[in-house]
């Protein structure tokens, strides 16, 4: 027993002494350019975790483990510099400006680290600053006209909506969103709903279309280190099916060695609309009781009821963050609040976030551990909601001229004697408008949204060429979605005591992977493989309760005890998806010249059983440069890749019960497989060349990418004949082809003493071509958004494209000319909807400029799409009701001017009246072609101007104010509303406006304080 305990004895000394057994290395670091000292400069042991930053005067000091050879310097702007040990105890450096940077380490797939020029494939990386100096409070929005090759949709619903991401275009019929990644590890991002029509509703029984959120959006920016996009199948293959679409890869913040930081950010701004339509207060009722206003002139001109509506809104965001540690524990801790308010009166919206993340080493750097948890709470009132139903914006666009909108505006409800309750007060009772006040006062919306997310890494060097690495997370999160709406309420939505829909969602993430690292560097070759294998469940359990089409027993009391039954839904879902894999990489390096990169994973999928799914890729990358060795050339390197990666389908759809079970009773499926076949996943094989230069010391740098890719087995409905018991049939069927160019561009063209000027360009053009489809589809038309009464689809047919705008279009002679009947009304063509555009670009391009001036900073953001279509259902309303401007300006005109003919052949000479033709076009079931219009929009997207003003304060370490500014004004806009705004972020309902919010400019002041 003794002898054990001495053992133990001089095994824990022997420990100790080996741990402390460390070389304390000093130094400064200057700049190169002016030899000013350098402070926030970050100082590593090259290939470890263990580092520091230097101080207010450029000095920093680290503790190095006995072993290091090398230590890195980086500093954003200047050159990454690496400089031997050797034995030295002081290292004084000085690191020159620019964007050379050859030997830039970035984070892979897996968290995997390799050196940026040994990549076969096009990546991107967007710094904290560019996320935090404008903020959003959906970081993500940030990366627009950032990116080359991402599209970036937002939702209409405001501030806390959704997002919708596309990188190298759509590939599927199913689903397009990047997968999401955090510090390594996938997250769970889904959205509890989102609108499903034009209505609005996300079901046919009149529910509002709401944007439920999703959870990438409750992120706090000021928490983000940075942002990697893998755009194309070989950057993202080692993620498998879970990356089909690409992969947003997501680094926090941590503490770092020897500095203790306290930084205060504080963002405030207003929103002010810039998008609402133009509107006629010139013309008024058509008639008491109407519903129109093509009546007379008016003699005095009503008053503009629709800009007095909107507010100015506003977005405050403060974060504060401490962070510190030694060589041996770091920690960084966060809070922030956001808090906004809305365009729409009683819009509002609150987020708490509170981040903890620790990392601490053991063993000399052997064992390293990172834990991370983060906890959400946010609340929405009244979230902007999109379609006819439901909306504010339809009873303010479409009342009636020479009314006093102001009466309903203060009296928007009324004592009803008969019913002991207020009733709404309106002028009319129509399914598509309610007085707006009543609809925000009285048919109130919640959303709540709880989140706890926690992670751990571990990884154990177990050799100078092995280490193991170890991951988990849990993410779970708990959304409410309430509707109180009161009794008299439009008969269409509600019924006559009032209607409660109350909608709980539970969504959870267990995550683990195990990844086997090894490395070897050789006089003139590199090797490095990875062997891993992770287990990915997800759970997402609903429950929805709604009287609707029955009552409640009791006006305005809302509860589901309070619901008539029979003929209330109760209904609950719960969907589970598992995903487990296996997986390895491998990379070859021959004299830092010249690099082979190849990966494997296979994947068995709980939503197709009995399957399992193998991708590799392959990619090659030659630095020419290497051989080359031109003054003016600092690097250049070309790449090829190839890579096949899939996506499996949704739960239980290939395995579907024959019976669902409902408050109403059990209820038969009626979709299933055709007998004898299953389900298999989609499947994208593509490649992609390129070529990355860079010249003149860093000061003009090219990334250049093409990429084709093509995707199969896609998952569609077709009709099931009659006699086999079902509707419809799920079958794998079709072929999507992208294929484009993507270019970067940076320029530094000034570059002085006090003024430095960096400008980049990036590029981005795709097309997008439907090769195959199912040769059983009715017309050969698949419905992504199936056509109902309102005259828009969208789909796909053979040799069109993702995203094709179906409309109902005019009547047209052999010439072209558009065909009016007797009375000189538009006819429209016989059999239903035709093509009428598409709403992708045909090209994007972002102009990012950043200007340091001594101690100020500059930022300008231009940002544009050109090309495609979009359809506005808003304006064909407006135009039908008569209170558009054009409607206005063409009775003042004499009518409308249009190149036509009648039904026997003869040119109509004159004006066509102009009530007859925007009733007879106007409105959702019109002649919807006539309302899609060119989407190429260019705009002032970010600009602001930083000081940071010189301290010599013990206290405060850096004091920086700046004016920020958002979407200060378009250079062009054709489109009556926003093209890039979308009235639901999932596959469906792109390229559509239906009576969504304005965009808005937003202008204020940011300040960051560093402590």
């Amino acid at each position: 027993m003794k002898k054990s305990l001495l053992v133990m004895l001089l095994f824990i000394v022997g420990s100790a002494g080996a741990l402390f057994a460390q070389n304390v290395i000093t130094g400064v670091v200057t700049s190169g350019e002016d030899g000013s000292t350098m402070p926030g400069v970050n100082v590593v042991v090259k290939g470890t975790t263990t580092g520091t930053t230097t101080d207010m005067d450029g000095k920093y000091q680290l503790a190095v483990p006995e072993n290091s050879k090398s230590l890195e310097f980086s500093f954003i702007g200047f050159n990454t510099l690496t400089v031997a040990i050797d034995g030295k105890s002081v290292i004084n450096v000085a690191m020159q400006p620019g964007n050379l940077n050859l030997d830039e380490v970035v984070v892979t797939a897996l968290g995997i680290s390799k050196e940026k020029k040994s990549l076969a494939y096009s990546t991107q990386q967007v710094k904290t600053d560019e996320l935090t100096s404008i903020k959003e409070v959906n970081p993500i929005n940030a990366l627009s006209g950032k990116v080359a090759g991402l599209t970036i949709n937002k939702s209409a619903s405001g501030t806390g909506g959704s997002t919708r991401i596309t990188l190298r275009g759509n590939k599927s019929t199913r689903n397009n969103q990047p997968l999401y990644v955090i510090d390594g590890v996938p997250m769970l991002n889904y959205s509890p709903q989102q609108p499903g029509s034009v209505w609005g509703g996300t079901n046919a029984n009149g529910s509002p279309g709401v944007d439920g959120g999703d959870a990438i959006s409750n992120i706090n920016p000021d928490d983000i280190e940075s942002i990697s996009v893998l755009k194309g199948a070989t950057a993202a293959a080692l993620y498998g099916s879970q990356a089909a679409n690409g992969v947003i890869m997501i680094t926090t913040k941590k503490g770092k060695d020897g500095i203790t930081d306290i930084n205060f950010s504080s963002n405030f701004t207003i929103d002010n609309p810039i998008t609402i339509p133009d509107m006629q207060y010139t013309y008024g009722q058509t008639a008491d009781g109407a519903l129109d206003s093509w009546g007379d002139k008016l003699g005095t001109a009503a008053p503009d009821h629709v800009n007095d509506f909107y507010q100015s809104g506003s977005n405050w965001i403060n974060s504060i963050a401490f962070s510190g540690g030694n060589q041996k524990a770091q920690t960084y801790v966060s809070y922030a609040n956001t808090t906004s308010k809305g365009n729409v009166p009683t819009n509002t919206f609150n987020r708490h976030n509170f981040d903890l993340k620790e990392t601490a080493s053991f063993f000399d750097g052997k064992l390293n551990l990172v834990a991370n948890v983060s906890l959400l709470h946010q609340f929405s009132n009244n979230r902007a909601v999109t379609g006819l139903y439901w909306n504010p914006l339809t009873g303010l666009y479409l009342f009636p001229r020479g009314k006093d909108f102001n009466s309903y505006r203060d009296n928007y409800e009324v004592w009803d004697p008969t019913r002991f309750l207020y009733a709404q007060n309106w002028f009319a009772d129509s399914d598509k408008q309610q007085n707006p006040f009543w609809i925000l006062n009285r048919d109130v919306m919640t959303n709540k949204r709880d989140r706890a997310y926690a992670m751990a890494s571990l990884s154990y060097t177990l050799t100078k060429n092995l280490k193991l690495v170890a991951r988990g997370n849990l993410d779970k999160s708990w959304d409410t979605y309430e509707l109180k709406a009161h009794a008299t309420t439009q008969a269409t939505l509600s019924n006559s005591n009032g209607r409660y829909i109350l909608q709980n969602t539970n969504g959870s993430q267990y995550y683990g992977d195990l990844l086997l690292n090894y490395e070897l560097h050789l006089t003139d070759w590199y090797v490095s493989a990875n062997l891993g294998t992770s287990i990915r469940d997800e759970k997402v359990y609903g429950e929805y309760f709604d009287p609707f089409p029955s009552n409640l027993r009791v006006a305005n009391v809302f509860s589901v005890q309070n619901f008539v039954q029979p003929g209330a839904t109760l209904r609950q879902s719960m969907y589970q998806r598992q995903l487990q894999s296996v997986y390895g990489s491998a990379q070859f390096g021959y004299k830092s010249m010249l690099y082979v990169d190849v990966t494997g994973r296979n994947d068995w999928s709980s939503t197709l059983p009995d399957q399992s799914y193998f991708y590799p890729s392959i990619g090659v990358s030659f630095v020419a440069s290497e051989l080359l060795k031109a003054d003016w050339l600092n690097f250049l390197k070309v790449r090829g890749s190839y890579a096949v990666v899939g996506n499996d389908v949704d739960p239980y759809v290939a395995n579907m019960l024959p019976f669902n079970v409902t408050s109403s009773g059990v209820n038969t499926t009626t979709t299933g497989l055709i007998p004898g076949t299953q389900l298999k996943p989609e499947k994208s094989k593509s490649w992609e060349l390129g070529l990355d230069m860079r010249t003149l010391q860093g000061r003009l740098n090219l990334d250049l990418t093409y990429y084709n890719s093509m995707t199969e087995n896609q998952f569609i409905k077709i009709a099931a004949p009659q006699g086999s018991g079902l509707e419809n049939y799920l079958v794998n069927a079709g072929k999507i082809q992208n294929s484009g160019v993507e270019a970067m561009l940076e320029v530094v063209p000034v570059e002085t003493k006090k003024l430095r000027w960096s400008a980049n360009f990036n590029f981005t053009k795709n097309v997008n071509k439907v090769k195959e489809l199912h040769e059983s589809l009715s017309g050969g038309i698949y419905y992504i958004t199936p056509p109902d009464v309102n005259n828009y689809a969208m789909a796909l047919t053979e040799g069109g494209s993702f995203g094709d705008l179906y409309g109902k279009r005019f009547a047209r002679d052999a010439n072209g000319k558009i065909v009016v009947d007797a009375d000189g009304k538009p006819m429209a063509e016989a059999g239903g909807l035709g093509y009428v555009g598409n709403p992708n670009p045909d090209f994007m391009l972002g102009f990012n400029n950043v200007i340091n001036y001594g101690n100020f900073i500059f930022r300008v953001l231009i940002d544009g799409r050109f090309g495609g279509e979009v359809m506005s259902i808003t304006q064909a309303m407006n135009d039908k009701y008569g209170v558009s401007l054009v409607s206005a300006d063409d009775r003042d005109n004499g009518g409308v001017s249009m190149d036509a003919v009648y039904e026997d052949g003869t040119p109509v000479s004159g004006l066509l009246n102009a009530q007859d033709f925007y009733t007879t076009v106007g409105g959702r079931d019109g002649i919807t072609e006539y309302y899609v219009y060119d989407a190429t929009n260019v705009r002032l997207r970010e600009f602001s101007v930083g000081y940071n003003f010189p301290l010599k304060s013990k206290v405060i370490k850096n004091f920086r104010l700046s004016f920020v500014s958002r979407n200060l004004f378009f250079f062009y806009l054709k489109a009556p509303y926003d093209p890039d705004i979308a009235m639901s972020t999932a596959t469906g309902l792109q390229g559509v406006d239906a009576y969504s919010i304005p965009s808005t400019r937003s202008f204020g002041l940011n300040l960051a304080i560093k402590f």
